[in-house]
């Protein structure tokens, strides 16, 4: 499952309640909830929900650290303010995350000691302005609405303020002049020039209070006389520093706060007058109710309303938990006090822990005590009686509750010597004489095991709760607890060990969910077994805060059918505080039977097999399976072996794989295991791994070859494209000749213009040869190198007598010097070189090289373009083989659900689910393993192949039949018994007859088989031998000499003919 999916499912889980908000899921929940695409539908989802708005709450109070203030907590926040036109369905949701105001102090806390970032603070900022503003009326709705933009104005102001060091320049340059001369960055040196940073732009004029505020010293600037002169503000620590810009910053604020009060003071002016009109509204509402209910959290809110309404009664359910600042309450537990030393137990005379009610009582007011019971069996109910409420009577649906399957009696302790354990990293509220919490080893090993083996009862964790007194023993067991299932916490003990740093984040987890919690956080609460570690076992028999009889009482009256109890009862029982009430106690345990030197078992499918489990390996050897030693012996769905197991309580083994093993080799002698419920491993793992590192060894041996192949495809690329540069510099080289001819072309008129030759050819040649009449053409003149001499002289005269050349001379004269040193050198000194030939023609062409350039360019283009193509492609391949395969997925799911229908092992017909082992009907009474359904579907498979096959050979039959024409009328052959009779009747012909027939018309096909092959050979022969004459030919003209160019021969009906057309030789020549 993706991350998408998970926080999908934990946001409908939590808002249907399927599963409960706690603080294993809360991190999550948040997340999910700004997971979702629309705030406005998610925050309507929330509040509709009935468990949404207290889940959101329950997760925002209960982290308070300023790492979830800067991080969830105001990514939340801005999500949901992201929804702005919800009105009071928003303004509902603010109010649950902020009542109580546990958030609402922590940012308060937080904002005042500089922790919040500046999201947090903007987050904040606008939860302020939108709970003082949601509560606007009508009538005072302008006033109201116009303070509220003021005071956001200012608000606005104040999140938006950036103090940076111009800022106290600025603040400090008329208030402490002394500081600001201390900073100043003089803008010129001595010498009157700029100075310049090493940028070389002038220097910052932040510098100086930039390296102040950093503790560094002037550097550069440590030599002027502002600097020297501040010495004392240059040495100051770094901490004074520090405090002195703090002090600055806080200055300059204060006329923004001072604003910011101003304005909130007259808004809650504003507000409270809207309060009481509001309040009016509810105090008639109230009066015209019998009964008002609320938290005591409520009745401090609406006390005045409240007080308004003056109630004749006053009920207050659960009164022994509430401390008696609450309402200015039984014998259940008192009411939790964070400092020990204040509370009853220290007899001090403080007592804030002391309920109300139970002052009212020792007072001597009037009061009754309720006498009967509705939870526990008679057994569990008599130390009650006995202990604490003498008059407790049983209330008749108690009465014939099922024993506990697998132990000896339905209330158990298990009596040990076990030393406890210190826990130094929590400690206990309530036990002030110990720094540190305590927990037993021995005792979280036995719970371990206890649970385990009630879970083999068939008794599942929705129906066991483990207690223990200690946080410590709590964080031991949920330790060990973890292996086999999930611990669940309540929200105090949960936020007791977060306290600690005793519990990790939430994980998702797929084991059982037990229920985890320490006594004190489990009071007003049942199940159906109670498993309780006292924990306490030492030598100076200490017992700490389990002297309370309250705590005693309430421990012995949470289980409705079961009490397992493991302690040390020599320790409880010699305490010296509180061994009078647990003397009383185990007492009443031994009358009854219930003290035990480990842990009673028996067999429930045979009664008189019994065992005493004194530790907990023990389990594993007197009941591994759940029930006793011996063998279970019943078959298994195989059919074939039989339950390995030790005795055990499951009575449906259909559903219980075989495990037995098998063994087998695969075609090359490799060794296969395999169990009964699964099929022969095809195919062999082992071949499939040498396979893969043949293939690897391949795949290496190959690499370099290939890579001498890419080399050879890249140098071949290299030489087409050279090739091609060639080719496109033909056209423009020609394009380019063609122009320079057009301007050299004499001019069309009566007196033709003589063509001036270059300047440093006319002193030696004749002028006749540079003129030309209108009929006749000019004749190109011959590239000469001229001497030294000849340049000299013709520079002198191309300085003082030279005319400005024409553009017919420009075009004429030689294109570099390069080329006419090439020419002497080839005139004078008779050098040859056909490379620089090549090269001098393509001088002069410089004017084509911008159009080669842009070719190349295109060319360059298209390649890209190619290549972008050729990616697109590869992307739609991808995605339509994604969506192919999608679309199998579908078709192999269908294909499952109509073969699983077909199957009818569902008679009711649901839809079939799919678990990870195989699929489950949804009625969840039937089930299919992935090994069943494969071997149904192979079976499926061969039916259905073995029917085409036979159709196949029937329609074979009825084409042979109808081709022998042995039925004239053409009638349709019908299969019997010994043969086939024709449908109109009149003829017949046996199986043995057909059989022969079939026979020789299979050998027939052979002969035609084996013909065709032969024909085909003695073609291939003669293909050969005419292509091995055609070479021998080939090879003879070659050594003739008779085309001296080299050309391939072609061959033509009386001979052979060169393919440059120049030659021919005949075939008597050639001797053919």
């Amino acid at each position: 499952m993706n991350r998408t999916a998970q926080l999908e499912e934990c946001f409908n889980n939590i808002l249907r309640g399927r599963v409960p908000a706690d603080a294993r899921n809360y991190a999550l929940f948040l997340e999910a909830i700004c997971a979702q695409q629309d705030p406005a539908a998610c925050i309507s989802k929330i509040v509709e929900s009935s468990h949404g708005s207290g889940a959101v709450q329950a997760a925002m109070c209960h982290y308070t650290n300023s790492q979830f203030l800067n991080g969830t907590a105001t990514t939340l926040l801005l999500y949901l303010f992201r929804a702005t036109d919800l009105g009071d369905v928003l303004d509902h949701l603010l109010i649950a995350i902020v009542d109580p105001p546990i958030l609402l102090t922590a940012f308060s806390q937080a904002f005042d000691q500089g922790e919040l970032n500046e999201p947090a603070q903007e987050a904040f900022a606008v939860l302020l302005l939108r709970l003082m503003c949601f509560t606007t009326g009508n009538n005072l709705k302008s006033p109201s609405l116009s303070y509220y933009k003021a005071l956001e104005t200012a608000m606005g102001k104040f999140i938006a303020s950036k103090i940076g060091f111009m800022d106290i320049l600025t603040y400090i340059q008329s208030r402490e002049p002394t500081y600001f001369n201390a900073f100043h960055v003089p803008e010129y040196d001595n010498s009157g020039m700029t100075r310049v940073g090493k940028d070389g732009k002038p220097v910052n004029t932040e510098e100086l209070i930039f390296r102040w505020a950093r503790g560094l010293d002037a550097g550069r600037f440590e030599a002027e006389l502002n600097v020297c002169e501040t010495q004392d503000i240059w040495k100051m620590p770094l901490d004074a520093r520090r405090k002195v810009i703090e002090r600055w910053k806080s200055e300059i604020r204060n006329p923004i706060l001072e604003e910011i009060c101003a304005r909130g003071t007259t808004f809650n002016e504003c507000q409270d007058q809207l309060i009481c009109k509001f309040g009016e509204a509810r105090v008639a509402a109230l009066m015209g109710k019998r009964i008002i209910g609320c938290t005591t959290t409520g009745a401090a809110m609406f006390a005045q309303d409240i007080h308004a309404v003056n109630p004749d009664v006053l009920l207050v359910e659960e009164a022994g938990e509430i401390p008696e600042s609450h309402i200015l309450t039984d014998k259940q537990l008192r009411p939790k006090v964070n400092n020990c030393k204040l509370t009853v137990e220290k007899g001090d005379e403080f007592e804030p822990n002391r309920p109300l009610f139970e002052r009212l009582v020792l007072e001597g007011f009037p009061h009754e005590t309720l006498t009967a019971q509705h939870r526990m069996r008679p057994e569990i109910s008599a130390f009650i009686r006995k202990l604490t409420y003498p008059d407790l009577m049983d209330a008749p649906k108690t009465q014939g509750h099922d024993d506990i399957r697998g132990i000896q009696n339905n209330i158990i302790f298990i009596d040990h010597t076990h030393p406890e354990d210190n826990d130094s990293r929590i400690s206990d509220k309530g036990d002030e004489a110990s720094p540190v919490s305590k927990q037993n080893t021995y005792e979280a090993e036995m719970v371990v095991k206890i649970v385990r083996y009630l879970a083999q009862q068939g008794y599942g964790t929705e129906k066991l709760v483990v207690l223990t007194p200690h946080l410590g023993q709590l964080s031991k067991l949920q330790d060990v607890l973890k292996g086999d299932n999930d611990p669940v916490l309540n929200d105090l003990d949960s936020h007791n060990l977060i306290r600690a740093g005793l519990v990790p984040s939430a994980e998702k987890t797929s084991k059982k969910r037990i229920r985890l919690a320490t006594i004190d956080n489990y009071q007003g609460e049942e199940s159906d077994i109670v498993i309780a570690s006292l924990t306490r076992s030492n030598e100076s028999n200490d017992i700490g805060f389990m002297n309370s009889p309250e705590r005693l009482n309430v421990l012995i009256s949470r289980a409705q059918d079961g009490l397992i109890l493991i302690g040390n009862s020599q320790t409880f029982m010699n305490a010296s505080k509180g061994k009078e009430l647990w003397g009383k106690f185990f007492e009443i345990v031994k009358q009854g039977g219930y003290m035990y030197e480990g842990f009673p078992i028996q067999c429930q499918r045979h009664p008189d097999r019994t065992a005493l489990i004194r530790s907990a390996s023990e389990f594993d050897t007197f009941c591994p399976d759940g029930g006793c030693t011996e063998i279970c012996d019943h078959m298994l769905n195989c059919g074939i072996h039989p339950c390995p197991l030790k005795c055990h309580q499951i009575s449906d083994h259909s559903q219980m794989p075989c495990q037995h093993p098998y063994s087998g080799t695969c075609p090359v002698n490799h060794a296969l295991k395999w169990k009964c419920h699964q099929s022969k491993p095809d195919p062999c793992p082992v071949c499939v791994k040498e396979a893969e590192r043949a293939e690897e060894k391949r795949n290496r041996a190959l690499k370099p070859k290939q890579k001498q192949l890419d080399a050879i495809v890249g140098a071949q690329e290299r030489a087409n494209v050279l090739k091609q540069k060639i080719k496109d510099i033909d056209p423009a080289r020609t394009n380019a000749r063609k122009v320079t001819a057009r301007f050299s072309s004499p001019s069309k008129t009566t007196n033709p213009v003589p063509l001036t030759p270059p300047s440093n050819l006319q002193s030696n040649v004749p002028s006749s040869k540079f003129t030309s009449s209108s009929s006749t053409s000019p004749k190109p003149q011959p590239k000469i190198k001229p001497s030294t001499a000849q340049i000299s002289s013709n520079s002198k005269q191309s300085k003082f007598q030279q005319p400005r050349p024409s553009l017919t001379s420009l075009m004429n004269e030689t294109p570099k010097s390069a080329c006419q040193d090439w020419l002497h050198q080839k005139q004078v000194n008779s050098e040859k070189n056909s490379t620089i030939d090549s090269i001098m023609e393509l001088s002069g062409l410089e004017d084509v090289k911008p159009a080669s350039k842009q070719l190349i360019h295109q060319r360059e283009a298209a390649r890209i373009r190619q290549m972008e193509a050729k990616v697109a492609r590869e992307k739609a391949l991808a995605a339509l083989k994604k969506k192919q395969e999608k679309e199998e997925r579908k078709y192999e799911e269908a294909h499952v659900q109509q073969s699983l229908q077909r199957m009818g092992v569902c008679s009711v017909g649901y839809r079939w689910i799919k678990q990870p082992q195989g699929y489950r009907c949804a009625g969840g009474t039937h089930f299919i393993s992935n090994d069943q359904l494969m071997r149904q579907q192979e079976a499926g498979l061969k039916k259905k192949q073995d029917e085409e096959e036979r159709q196949r050979e029937e329609a074979q039959v009825q084409l042979m039949l109808q081709q022998m024409g042995m039925c004239s009328a053409g009638y349709h052959w019908i299969k019997q018994s010994q043969g086939y009779r024709c449908t109109g009747g009149g003829h017949f012909i046996s199986n043995d007859h057909l059989m022969r027939q079939k026979e020789a018309a299979r050998i027939r096909e052979q002969e035609a088989e084996a013909a065709q092959e032969r024909a085909l050979a003695a073609l291939k022969k003669q293909e050969e031998e005419r292509r091995h004459e055609e070479a021998q030919v080939q090879q003879k003209l070659q050594q003739m000499g008779v085309c001296s160019a080299g050309y391939a021969w072609i061959k033509q009906p009386q001979g052979y003919q060169c393919a440059g057309g120049t030659h021919f030789i005949s075939n008597d020549q050639l001797g053919i």
